[in-house]
């Protein structure tokens, strides 16, 4: 199966990373949070699978449509 990327649709700061590499996760379900403009707004998963990599950590910079996890289905 190919990798599916991720990439955030806003600009933030990440506040949390909910999931790790080899965990399950269920679509819709938030991998990680960003603050903007003092809103926490989850990232999630587009579809159920594994996550292979999360390319942030917390309080990274996030710039928008920057890659932020990979999973497969």
């Amino acid at each position: 199966m190919a990798a599916r990327k991720v990439r955030c649709a806003i600009a933030g700061t990440v506040l949390e990373v909910h999931k790790s590499p080899g965990e399950a996760v269920a679509a819709g379900e938030a991998v990680l949070t960003l603050e903007c403009m003092k809103m926490e707004i989850p990232i999630e998963a587009p579809a159920a699978g594994t996550i292979i990599r999360i390319e942030v950590q917390i309080g990274d910079t996030v710039a928008k449509d920057q890659l932020v996890f990979a999973f497969e289905d």
